[in-house]
Order: structure tokens, then C-alpha cells, then sequence
């Protein structure tokens, strides 16, 4: 029996990063287009709109939009300026803000879907099948699942005392380790 040799992943890996990038500026022109609110608003929006009860710790948010923390804030200064969403301290951990959708933020939210749901459907609904789709969601909930960043821990570490490591800095030296051919582990 032949030898298999190691599958490269960097073309599934590239074609991977690339789709995702084309389907999401493409979805979010059409939505800024449209209504006139930006793509990183958006992703805000949708995001408070499907969590229950509206709101989210800003780093929790803030790692899914994939922007720096004081991005972030200042993109939140501006949404709270325009009165879409509001900061609020989280009851459980007196460190921690919620960002919370107010009702003007669900109204721009739903002006957007009236725009992003058809989007979605041209770009991604109409061009595979449902069995295609379901298979598409399964593998990329893996995928988001495997390569998430732990939550980032409000305050020292009960063991240690020390503060945790930002979970961009775990990205990026995992993602320095892995360009160099090296094994990496947070321990």
C-alpha cells in the first residue's frame, strides 16, 4: 500500500477564511447600501438581538465582531451615542459591563434583516440545498467550537492571582506557533 502523505491544509484552511470574508462584505454591503448602517454595527446588533435578554459582556461581543477591546469601545461609544444600545454593570460580576439593545437598536435591527435575511438567501440559501446547509452548520459549529478563545476571566485567577492572558495574545501566539511548525499549548 502506497504512503499517504499529509493533507496541506492550507488551501482548505485559505478557501475557508476566504468565502467566510467575501460572504460577509458582501452582506454587509448590501445592508449599509440599504439602510446606511455599517457592517461591524450590524454584527453588534445581531448579535444582542439573538442572545436572550439582549446583552452581553462588551469582551464577549468584542471577540466576536474579531475587533481590539478599545476598538470596540469606541465603536460601543458611538452605538450608544446614536442611542442603539446601552452599558450597563453585570450583576454577577461587579468588574464587567453588558451591553444591552435598546428598542431603537431591535428597530434598526429589524430595518437591517428586512435587507440581510434576502442577502443571506442569494448568497448562501439558494446556492446550496438544505442537506448541504445543515452539513455547512455542523462543520463550522466544530470548527468555531475547537478554535474559540476560553471567556476571559473578570479579575486574578483563583489559583494563581495572576491575571489571565488576553484571549487575542492566546490567538495570536497560537497562531505564531503554528506558522513556525511548532506544537503549542497554553499550559
Amino acid at each position: 500500500m502506497p504512503a499517504t502523505r499529509s493533507r496541506d491544509l492550507s488551501t482548505s484552511c485559505g478557501l475557508l477564511i476566504e468565502a467566510a470574508s467575501y460572504l460577509q462584505r458582501g452582506m454587509h454591503d448590501d445592508v449599509e447600501r440599504a439602510t446606511g448602517l455599517s457592517g461591524a454595527w450590524l454584527e453588534v446588533l445581531l448579535r444582542l438581538h439573538r442572545t436572550p435578554g439582549g446583552a452581553m459582556r462588551i469582551n464577549e461581543i468584542a471577540a466576536q465582531v474579531t475587533l481590539p477591546a478599545s476598538s470596540f469601545s469606541r465603536l460601543a461609544d458611538r452605538m450608544e451615542e446614536e442611542g442603539l444600545v446601552e452599558r450597563h454593570p453585570d450583576p454577577r460580576h461587579r468588574r464587567a459591563t453588558l451591553l444591552h439593545v435598546t428598542s431603537a437598536g431591535e428597530q434598526r435591527f429589524a430595518e437591517a434583516w428586512k435587507v440581510l435575511e434576502p442577502s443571506q438567501q442569494a448568497r448562501l440559501g439558494k446556492l446550496l440545498s438544505g442537506d448541504e446547509l445543515d452539513i455547512l452548520e455542523k462543520i463550522t459549529r466544530k470548527i468555531r467550537d475547537a478554535n474559540r478563545p476560553p471567556p476571559v476571566r473578570i479579575g486574578p485567577t483563583a489559583d494563581s492571582g495572576v491575571m489571565p492572558r488576553h484571549p487575542r495574545n492566546i490567538a495570536c501566539q497560537a497562531a505564531i506557533g503554528w506558522a513556525a511548525g511548532k506544537a503549542w499549548s497554553s499550559a
